[in-house]
């Protein structure tokens, strides 16, 4: 038998055994791309996820700008300043470390009532984005918040558990063509004209803020800067549509892409190596690059992938979320609103945003739904709370269907403004539950008292501590210096705005520097809290003065004085104080009775204001003490002028009297203390000695006329016992702070005087009360023409009218009838000039409340300035006696 050798066949089987190997090699080397492939993803995966877990991240809440809201350009512009998180790592930075570039989401909540838009960002970059914010919206406040989306658990859902208080919907939307083609920018929403604007948020916002308590939704657009990639591939797009190519679609694990472009390099390769010299590979029949006519409505398309493409891209996810309680949740109105919503985004022809990942259970519907349905839900939440993004150490899909030129879901900076931006004015203030700027925040144009300790809690000697800057979050701690507490500080604002907090900071820590203090309050729970401060040192120098004490009065003389050359100051004094408070039935003879009376029995020693009404009905009363008086006036008017009134004319004149100081007097606990001859309080002595006097002029227990008499009169003492200081330098006078809550029911037309003079014999005064018209003219007009500090808290729509003139151009009247609780706008005392306006807000608590020494302090000051109640009782009874003869018959004419 011939065995031929054919050489063509023994060719032909050599080059299928080569090919036969090298398919088999590329099996093998497509295998261990494969699970190398894998490895190094696992690999990734985990370094990745310690770093993530080694990063930190603050929410913010985003309170938006008052007035002059911007178009989403100023938001373009915002997002365009994030780009500037991406970063670049090296082999060894993002192999062995897992760094990779960290995300932002943009986000607007709806909860509790409210909406508010939020960040989430990475710490490392606050400053960037507060930076980039307060570039476009100068007059927006960002303050750091608890994670909302932490707030919600797992087991908190009844897919999870069936315990659990809430049912969850939720979708992440993707774009449904690549990432070139753009969506519906904000400019497609304007006219022709571009003066109208369609927000396509407002029907989002509107939907929100109609939630009920125990819903909630939340919308998130998690953005990362990304790679150039995307916008080669889509010029790539753009030269295939013009030259007529069209590339088709593959499924490919998307991890495995990077390997099969190695893998078609090295089989390119190969196959060049084994062609025979001379030979290339010629283009088929039709392959040819044909340049063609682009159709008109290619051109459009063109031209807005182009515009896409000239401008910086994010890889970005929306997600929305909706949890509500059982009893609340309505699923398929707010899916059906929230889908409806997002389809204003398509651009017909190019691109859209559709449901990517949703609650509900597709294909196969028969495969597990319920299980599959909870697992979902389970992972939507925990991709809202981790701001999923697609990269680092976030799960991503295993397979995607990737074009041959499609890279990730990304959108540009005009595409996410249109997605989250500020609403424009007119749907912003249709939004009542939209959390906007109240009032704006304005930066102090001078260098404010920090003290020596700046933000640390301690006291500083020269500086009061009374609040911080507000101003785009720069929280510095500021306070008024001593020499410009001599100018007096002046505070307004409605009740429950924070006022008492301030003072109550203040006289704290004037106490523990061991400053003299007088504290007078008509309501008592300033005074009360203040008992509360008093630290252990300072027990010995509290005088606490509270008329409703019964049981132990303290002894106060309303006109007893220490210098007899005071005596016509205190009875002017007390004239006023009587003239305001019965100001509706005031009248020239009452006043003129009432001063003689005054005069007479402040000349004459051991008497008391009991002795008015007795004056003018005793007789034999009347007599002993006018023989006493030594002004020839006060003399003549009792010897020459009553005595020769008749019955009728002095019942007359002397009932209103009586009626007036009758109510005073015919109250136990006040005539107790205002009826002892000998005052216990020397208000000289405290100024000096640097004593705190309490004073609880609680209206509620003792009555508002008392309240008024009582309080007036303790600043008249203090005021004159001030002035007794000229008997000394000024640099010895000691400092003195008069706080004075609600002031105006102790402000008579002498309050003048005080503000004026009290600055040199250094009793520097704080006042406070609600709104300027409870103020007089004249006392009004002392405040804003002497007062070196303002405080204002939230004040009424009148009053901000009235206080617009020194605080504007700053501020506006709309500024201060939206001010918070506890923030305040003022113009500060700096070294002897008052300050431009700016913003603020007030301290916290500062004294300390474990341990109080309230019992230990209400006692010592009981034996140093009471009298126990029946030992006055009876000293009373002894100093009225039986009424004369003559005042029997004065009594029974009153009765007829």
């Amino acid at each position: 038998m011939n065995i031929s050798f054919d050489p063509t066949f023994w060719r032909t089987a050599e080059i299928g055994e080569i090919i036969a190997q090298f398919f088999i090699l590329a099996f093998v080397m497509l295998a261990v791309f494969f699970i190398f492939g894998l490895i190094a993803r696992a690999w990734l995966m985990w370094r990745r996820s310690l770093y993530r877990k080694s990063v930190s991240f603050i929410t913010y809440a985003i309170d938006i700008p008052p007035e002059e809201i911007k178009t989403p350009k100023a938001m373009e512009n915002l997002i365009s300043q994030l780009y500037a998180i991406k970063s670049k790592f090296n082999t060894f930075e993002k192999w062995w470390k897992g760094q990779y570039t960290l995300q932002t989401s943009l986000e607007i909540i709806a909860q509790d009532g409210y909406v508010q838009f939020c960040a989430y960002v990475p710490h490392k970059y606050e400053y960037l984005f507060k930076k980039a914010v307060y570039a476009q919206f100068s007059d927006a406040h960002i303050s750091e918040i608890e994670d909302y989306a932490k707030a919600i658990l797992t087991d908190d859902l009844i897919s999870s558990n069936p315990a659990g208080r809430y049912e969850l919907w939720g979708t992440e939307f993707m774009l449904t063509a690549a990432s070139y083609y753009p969506i519906r920018t904000y400019s497609l929403f304007s006219d022709a004209s571009g003066d109208e604007f369609a927000d396509p948020l407002a029907s989002l916002l509107e939907m929100m803020s109609h939630l009920h308590r125990g819903e909630r939704f939340w919308y998130q657009v998690t953005i990362t800067p990304t790679r150039k990639a995307w916008q080669k591939a889509g010029m790539q797009a753009i030269r295939d549509t013009v030259e007529g190519v069209t590339r088709k679609k593959l499924w490919v694990p998307e991890f495995l892409i990077p390997f099969f472009r190695i893998f078609a390099d090295v089989m390119r390769l190969f196959i060049y190596s084994i062609s025979p010299p001379g030979e290339s590979a010629k283009p088929k029949k039709g392959a040819e690059k044909i340049l063609t006519m682009v159709p008109p409505e290619h051109e459009i398309i063109i031209k807005a992938m182009r515009e896409k493409l000239s401008r910086l891209g994010f890889s970005a996810h929306v997600r929305a979320l909706y949890i509500a309680e059982t009893g609340v949740f309505d699923k398929r109105q707010v899916a059906g609103d929230f889908q409806g919503i997002m389809r204003q985004f398509a651009n017909p022809q190019m691109n859209s945003l559709a449901s990517d990942m949703k609650v509900e259970v597709d294909f196969p519907q028969f495969l597990f739904p319920k299980t599959r349905a909870k697992w979902r839900k389970r992972w939507l939440l925990e991709r809202a709370q981790f701001r999923y993004s697609g990269i680092g150490a976030d799960k991503p899909r295993l397979w995607q269907r990737i074009k041959a030129d499609q890279i990730k879901n990304i959108l540009s900076v005009e595409e996410l403004s249109g997605l989250w931006h500020f609403p424009i004015p007119e749907i912003a203030d249709k939004l009542g539950l939209l959390r906007r700027v109240s009032s704006r925040k304005v930066h102090p144009k001078q260098l404010l008292p920090e003290g020596e300790r700046g933000d640390s809690p301690g006291l500083d000697a020269d500086v009061t501590f009374f609040a911080q800057t507000n101003y785009r979050a720069l929280n510095r701690r500021f306070g008024i210096r001593q020499e410009d507490r001599r100018r007096h500080m002046y505070v307004i604002g409605k009740t429950g705005m924070g006022k008492t907090t301030l003072l109550e900071n203040m006289i704290y820590q004037d106490i523990m520097r061991g400053e003299g203090v007088a504290v007078i309050d008509p309501h008592g729970d300033l005074a009360e809290s203040v008992i509360d401060l008093i630290p252990q040192n300072r027990i010995n120098d509290v005088v606490y003065f509270n008329p409703a004490d019964q049981e132990y009065p303290i002894a106060f003389n309303i006109i007893g004085v220490e210098n007899e050359a005071h005596r016509y100051l205190i009875s002017s004094a007390l004239v006023g104080i009587f003239k305001k408070i019965w100001a509706d039935s005031w009248g020239p003879r009452l006043e003129y009775l009432l001063r003689n009376s005054l005069l007479t029995l402040l000349e004459t020693r051991d008497n008391t204001i009991l002795g008015v009404p007795r004056l003018f009905v005793d007789a034999s009363y009347r007599k002993r003490l006018v023989k006493s008086v030594k002004d020839p006036v006060v003399r003549t008017f009792w010897e020459s002028e009553y005595a020769k009134y008749n019955q009728t004319f002095q019942v007359e004149a002397v009932s209103p009297i009586q009626n007036k100081i009758g109510q005073f007097t015919t109250i136990p606990m006040i005539r107790n203390m205002i009826g002892q001859v000998q005052s216990k309080v020397n208000f000289r002595e405290i100024l000096d000695e640097r004593k705190i006097l309490i004073v609880n002029l609680a209206k509620g227990l003792i009555g508002e006329d008392v309240s008024a008499l009582l309080g007036a009169t303790i600043i008249s003492k203090l005021q004159i016992a001030a002035m007794m200081r000229a008997d000394r330098p000024e640099s010895e006078r000691q400092d003195f702070y008069m706080y004075i809550d609600e002031f105006q029911n102790f402000s008579t037309d002498s309050f003048a005087v005080i503000l004026s003079e009290a600055r040199k014999y250094r009793l520097n005064l704080v006042m406070a009360h609600q709104y300027i018209e409870q103020l007089d003219e004249m006392v009004a007009a002392a405040v804003f023409g002497n007062v070196g500090t303002s405080v204002v808290f939230g004040v009424g729509a009148e009053d901000a009218r009235v206080l617009e003139a020194q605080y504007e151009p700053e501020f506006i009247a709309q500024d201060l009838v939206n001010l918070g609780k506890h923030e305040v706008v003022l113009r500060l005392m700096i070294d002897g000039a008052t300050s431009r306006p700016f913003s603020a807000a007030t301290l916290p608590p500062l004294g300390a409340r474990e341990v109080s020494s309230r019992d230990k302090i209400i006692r010592a000051s009981r034996e140093r300035y009471s009298t126990p109640r029946e030992v006055i009782e009876e000293k009373l009874q002894r100093w009225l006696a039986l009424p004369s003869h003559e005042e029997k018959k004065l009594l029974n004419v009153n009765r007829t």
